[in-house]
């Protein structure tokens, strides 16, 4: 599988997305909240990105491509099932 692909899962399609940009996508869609998401969705949770050098937040950890991170900063599950931890349950109970 395409390491981007989890960017276009809701489209069902395949596009190309650099780690570094995504990194960079991630680090600035954390830091805002509504239109977005709820501004406090993160708290508690570390991310760990396993593909570049990227991490935020503290508490149980969620891991996983940048890609499937900055889609689940962004309030979208359509990535859930490449990220792993414990901290994946509590995200999927806020999502829903």
């Amino acid at each position: 599988m395409n390491i981007s692909r989890p960017i276009a899962i809701p489209l069902d399609r395949t596009i190309e997305i650099e780690p570094a940009a995504a990194a960079a996508a991630a680090a600035h869609a954390v830091t805002i909240g509504w239109p977005v998401w709820d501004k406090h969705r993160l708290d508690g949770i570390r991310l760990v990105a396993s593909d570049v050098d990227w991490i935020h937040g503290s508490g149980p950890e969620i891991r996983g491509p940048i890609t499937a991170l900055l889609l689940l900063v962004t309030g979208r599950a359509a990535a859930m099932d490449l990220l792993a931890g414990d901290g994946v349950a509590a995200m999927t109970a806020r999502l829903r």
